[in-house]
């Protein structure tokens, strides 16, 4: 990268403007791809308990909008309420976990995490579900027209953890106007069955007893 004004007094200010300054650590987060932090050559390890994981989450994303926004839904968490959005959600997971088909649902988390995105919102799934075949997802088959702000939200954020793409951004994510808090908490188990696989995410404790 050519600078112009290097040797002179603006020299420092033309390489911030350029590069971007080591000093504003939340600038670069906020633009931050939201997938990046979830890749699987990105693995990190795997925790005994599901709070324990969304801590470690916590710690390597330190974006204080971020951190503010997972607290809560630590803090208003219901232990009943599980990882689904619903019994729909619950039911179509579910049976494509266990349809023989779909080797790739356990095989690869890039193809299950998409799955688990794509088949939270009824409308989504009506339009996604013939564009899944027993090997891949074709997004690009997936008609958005008649979903809605939380279909186009969850549809995007599968294509990128399926293709590692970087449209959803942390800034997005944290946007309580474009991500209610069902589909942020949606979007975090997803992006831990994309790090870690569906078999490998740590077990979420009922009670302190259990």
């Amino acid at each position: 990268m050519t600078y112009f004004m290097a040797g002179t007094q603006l020299g420092g200010v033309e390489r911030l403007m350029r590069e971007g300054s080591e000093c504003c650590p939340e600038k670069r987060l906020k633009d931050q791809a939201v997938a990046d932090f979830f890749l699987t050559r990105n693995h990190r390890s795997i925790a005994n308990t599901y709070g324990e994981q969304l801590a470690l989450l916590m710690k390597r994303i330190p974006y204080m909008d971020f951190r503010k926004r997972l607290e809560k839904m630590v803090r208003e968490a219901n232990e009943k309420d599980g990882v689904y959005r619903n019994h729909n959600h619950e039911r179509h997971f579910e049976l494509l976990k266990e349809y023989p088909g779909l080797v790739p649902l356990k095989e690869k988390p890039a193809y299950a995490a998409g799955l688990f995105l794509l088949s939270a919102d009824e409308r989504l799934w009506k339009t996604s579900r013939d564009a899944v075949t027993p090997k891949e997802i074709h997004f690009w088959d997936i008609r958005l027209a008649e979903s809605g702000t939380d279909g186009y939200v969850l549809f995007h954020m599968a294509r990128d953890f399926y293709y590692g793409t970087d449209f959803v951004k942390l800034a997005d994510l944290v946007d309580q106007d474009l991500v209610d808090d069902s589909i942020f908490r949606l979007i975090i188990h997803a992006g831990f069955i994309r790090e870690l696989g569906l078999s490998k995410i740590p077990p979420r404790r009922v009670s302190e007893g259990s």
